[in-house]
């Protein structure tokens, strides 16, 4: 999944109203109108979902956990490009400043790649 424009829920269809669209990005509180606009009023729903013009209304339990994951579709080749970008800035500073080269500390690698 990779935007989600509404959410239909038991009580009411909520339209996202926020600036992002990613999943992971959204805020899920569907009482804040500032996020979420129901679709349904109050009049409407008490017409449509009290009234009985649902009567069998179904929620499904059994739907599997979904997860997001980030897309790697050149995600990998951004990182290494600002990672190479990144030694290259720190290597020349180092021997502008005190003329010796870098060695890399493995450790320092890893952060950054956690950083990205």
């Amino acid at each position: 999944m990779r935007k989600i424009w509404c959410v239909v829920g038991q009580e009411n269809v909520y339209a996202n109203i926020q600036p992002d669209e990613a999943p992971v990005l959204l805020s899920y509180d569907f009482e804040d109108k500032a996020l979420w606009k129901p679709f349904l009023d109050d009049k409407m729903r008490r017409e449509y979902l009290d009234g009985g013009a649902v009567q069998n209304r179904h929620c499904q339990t059994n739907a599997p956990e979904l997860l997001y994951s980030k897309p790697r579709t050149g995600l990998s080749q951004l990182e290494d490009q600002i990672k190479r970008f990144l030694t290259g800035k720190f290597e020349d500073q180092r021997i502008a400043d005190v003329k010796k080269t870098t060695n890399w500390n493995l450790a320092v690698s890893e952060e950054l790649s956690k950083v990205l």
